[in-house]
């Protein structure tokens, strides 16, 4: 996969060409602030993106907000403007969720949890690259859930093996081997 970088708002994209399918897509990662107010940005940014964009485009990231009600369970009452704010802006910007497996909320914070991170996708990379899937897994070490992308027809190629002779210096070395 190539990948080209691009910053020119305050989201980070990248173009990728998927060497075996000879696809090209856009993918923009988000980090959505804290309160609805100082949300708005992202809100206007994903829009001027869409406006503009003519290929597949995914965005994938913490919204910092949930879509719908049955995404958060404890903490505070649950905000109803963020969640149509948040609608809004992906059904102008044509953007529907990748379906995910795994774990369910992405977030946690004591007794409070909470659907935060996904990817979304337009309908030229949902047709493009169909079975585009997201993994939630398991908790680690951060209080958000990791997100792993499967693109289809996209292959991990297998490193080569590099062995550098400064190793046969070290004292463990025939141990280890």
């Amino acid at each position: 996969m190539k990948r080209e970088t691009l910053t020119f708002l305050p989201v980070d994209s990248i173009i990728a060409w998927n060497v075996s399918t000879r696809k090209t897509f856009f993918l923009t990662f988000v980090y959505g602030l804290n309160t609805n107010t100082q949300r708005q940005s992202l809100w206007r940014d994903l829009r001027s993106i869409a406006g503009q964009m003519h290929m597949a485009w995914g965005v994938v990231g913490d919204f910092n907000t949930t879509l719908y009600p049955e995404e958060r369970l404890g903490g505070e009452k649950i905000n109803y403007a963020e969640l149509s704010t948040f609608a809004a802006c992906l059904e102008e910007c044509d953007l529907q969720e990748v379906k995910s497996t795994g774990a369910f909320f992405t977030w946690t914070s004591g007794s409070t949890w909470s659907k935060l991170d996904r990817m979304v996708e337009n309908s030229q990379l949902h047709q493009e690259m169909e079975y585009t899937h997201i993994s939630c897994i398991t908790e680690g070490l951060s209080d958000h859930t990791p997100l792993k992308i499967r693109f289809p027809g996209c292959t991990n190629r297998k490193s080569q093996f590099k062995f550098c002779e400064m190793w046969c210096n070290d004292p463990m070395y025939k141990e280890i081997v």
